[in-house]
């Protein structure tokens, strides 16, 4: 077995101090160790790896060796936090690639109508923290693709609910939707609950049988705790991958003026390319990890039966091995024209959660309607210069993102 490098001393509290400190810090110092390290936190033992044929076998060649790792229980692990019911392997909806189109298609004036009443609120000089404004056009946005209502319809105000107590308990990623069954329960998240509840066994009971149109009817079969977990790890996934966006596009003015000069495909396709690489810089899911299941040798390595392997797509997507000038905002290297093949165990902006490009896809087709029509129709200016990165659930910000809007530009346009 080849050996695996790490830190010289395994003191209990001192590693896992550190990561609490600054966990994306304590993986690039690690990294420094080689491409797969080994480390301790607490009394567990650890290996994380950024080699991409290891990722590759880990991941997608020998998958039936390794398990996902409940990110609840890395987060308790790491965090040492006692997070509320929430399971995280139950990932996004699985949608076919046909879906998504239709989808979208289908739901096209509906979506740029909601688009356009939502930011017809919004005056020129204007300052907007945008992390909560996305919250809210983005569970606008969801109530109708997952289930077909509008933004006064009594679902969507029941999701508004239960979105804003997780807000308040400052862990935006869970939502607890089995409620404990000892213990002070919220009488407000409570009602919530039972209202989805209530609202989803209604739409069921009248469901016409026709084709498919909505994400909600795909998943038919399951219980409304699934259904409705499924719903906000997709918000998370959506408003997260907006915040970054709309940052990046900030922080690179020429790459926003160009965004705003173009037309119709050409605009489509930049904005395809503007998008990948803001998730590759600010991957949402920074961290997830494999279990092995049993003893299996992976290249020249040996891992025994329940150790686990952590995969940053964070620090996956910034080794300059692979990507060139890995810190810089370049959305060419995405470009189709110039036939750059990445190959999919070296981009994981959604880890393991998304399993299916169908599903990337739709996360980014929302990202575009929801972010787009913001930048066409203003000038958009941050407040703050820099923004921190934070290792949380998501790669969350430290700081929120203060915009100021001035000039309207153009009527509100949307590209859906």
């Amino acid at each position: 077995m080849k050996g695996i490098q790490g830190p010289s001393t395994y003191r209990m509290t001192g590693h896992l101090k550190d990561f609490q400190e600054s966990p994306l810090l304590f993986l690039r110092h690690l990294s420094e160790y080689g491409e797969t390290t080994r480390f301790r936190l607490g009394h567990r033992k650890f290996y994380l790896t950024t080699n991409p044929q290891m990722v590759k076998d880990v991941v997608f060649t020998k998958n039936n060796s390794f398990v996902d790792v409940g990110i609840k229980n890395v987060v308790r692990a790491l965090h040492v936090h006692d997070l509320f019911e929430f399971n995280f392997l139950l990932g996004m909806p699985n949608i076919k690639s046909s879906f998504v189109k239709k989808h979208f298609s289908t739901c096209r004036i509906d979506h740029r109508t909601i688009i356009q009443s939502y930011l017809s609120l919004w005056k020129s000089g204007s300052l907007r923290i945008f992390n909560e404004e996305v919250q809210e056009l983005a569970l606008w946005l969801l109530a109708h693709s997952f289930f077909g209502v509008t933004q006064n319809h009594d679902l969507t105000t029941h999701l508004k609910k239960i979105a804003e107590l997780r807000t308040k308990r400052h862990q935006p990623s869970m939502v607890k939707v089995r409620l404990p069954k000892v213990g002070k329960q919220n009488q407000i998240e409570t009602d919530a609950i039972a209202g989805v509840v209530s609202c989803l066994q209604s739409r069921y009971d009248n469901q016409l049988v026709d084709e498919q149109r909505y994400i909600y009817d795909t998943l038919v079969n399951e219980d409304e705790s699934g259904i409705l977990q499924r719903f906000f790890i997709t918000y998370d996934l959506i408003c997260n991958a907006c915040s970054w966006l709309m940052y990046t596009l900030c922080e690179h003015e020429d790459i926003l003026r160009h965004v705003q000069l173009l037309k119709g495909h050409e605009q489509d396709e930049y904005m395809r390319m503007v998008i990948l690489e803001s998730l590759r810089l600010y991957p949402p899911i920074w961290l997830f990890g494999k279990q092995a299941v049993e003893t299996v040798q992976v290249d020249n390595y040996v891992f025994k039966k329940n150790e686990t392997i952590f995969i940053s797509p964070y620090s996956l997507h910034r080794n300059e091995a692979y990507f060139l000038e890995p810190h810089e905002f370049l959305p060419e290297r995405f470009c189709l024209d110039l036939n750059v093949d990445i190959p999919k165990h070296l981009y994981l902006p959604f880890g393991m959660i998304a399993e299916t490009e169908a599903q990337m896809e739709y996360v980014m087709t929302m990202a575009r309607a929801i972010v787009l029509p913001i930048v066409t129709s203003f000038d958009i200016k941050k407040v703050r210069s820099i923004i921190h990165p934070k290792g949380e659930i998501l790669l969350e910000m430290k700081e929120p993102l203060s915009i100021v809007i001035t000039k309207e530009k153009l009527p509100i346009v949307t590209s859906l």
